[in-house]
């Protein structure tokens, strides 16, 4: 019963990033859409969304992985 509760602890962790992924990549999307629109250039260059992605990654793991298994 315990792997089941690590298990789930795991899935639950996973589907948590990808919310995160989806939504940072979501921004950074319509960001760019909208600096095409307005500004006629992308905003960002691709190393600085490199960059957020690997911060955002980063921190996402150092707060999500400790949690505990729910009972």
């Amino acid at each position: 019963m315990i792997s089941l509760k690590y298990g789930r602890n795991i899935f639950y962790f996973i589907r948590k990033l990808i919310q995160l992924q989806l939504t940072a990549n979501i921004v950074v999307v319509i960001m760019g859409i909208l600096g095409a629109v307005f500004i006629r250039q992308f905003p960002f260059n691709l190393v600085q969304i490199l960059w957020v992605n690997f911060i955002i990654d980063t921190l996402a793991s150092f707060a999500l992985a400790p949690q505990q298994p729910a009972n």
